[in-house]
């Protein structure tokens, strides 16, 4: 889930803690994103909504947050994801334009990216919680020579056609900090250019 993104270990997480811990959490650690974020939906309903049936999308869009939540309880049955019964199927769909960008999404601002990452900090230190540091700690998402700079290097990524978010905790004697760098153009597909690496260069040589 971490690690590489993956979506399906991110609903099976979101299965056995449930919906209503995960938006409580939420409204503690990301009360700038809540509002638009919840009701919570799972990778699987995003999908639904933003590439299997982007009318449905819409139509969720326009709704108040209780209809949403009626919306999603019935959203398998409404809209059924059809590569689970044909494979071949996600080669028919769009899912490299962006998508409802502004309108469905989990919504965070960065404070509530550097709350969320302090927490975990905090917790990583209770007994029985240390494996935190691990879990996020193996995919540092940095270069080998970036990753030298720092003693802890942890990284959680995101992204969707038009959106791209990058958080890390780096820390080393005398420096312990939460970078955030976040990109989001509901028109356009984000690329990878030079230019865009270098500002992710200098970002990160600040904070060292």
């Amino acid at each position: 889930m971490i690690s590489i993104s993956d979506n399906t270990a991110t609903d099976h997480v979101l299965d056995v803690v449930g919906r209503d811990a995960v938006s409580d959490v939420v409204r503690q650690l990301a009360p700038r994103g809540a509002a638009r974020t919840l009701p919570l939906l799972s990778t699987a309903d995003m999908a639904r909504l933003k590439f299997v049936s982007p009318a449905v999308g819409r139509e969720y869009a326009g709704l108040g947050a209780k209809q949403r939540a009626a919306v999603i309880a019935g959203l398998p049955q409404r809209v059924p994801l059809p590569w689970l019964s044909d494979p071949a199927a996600v080669q028919r769909i769009d899912i490299s334009t962006p998508s409802l960008v502004d309108d469905i999404e989990w919504f965070a601002a960065p404070s509530d990216l550097c709350r969320t990452m302090s927490d975990l900090v905090s917790l990583s230190v209770e007994a029985g919680l240390e494996p935190i540091g691990q879990v996020l700690g193996t995919n540092p998402g940095l270069s080998p020579e970036e990753a030298k700079r720092w003693t802890t290097a942890w990284f959680k990524g995101g992204s969707e056609p038009g959106v791209l978010a990058l958080v890390w905790r780096l820390a080393r004697e005398g420096s312990d900090r939460v970078v955030v760098v976040t990109a989001s153009d509901p028109g356009h597909a984000l690329v990878e250019s030079q230019a865009g690496q270098r500002v992710l260069t200098a970002v990160l040589a600040a904070a060292a």
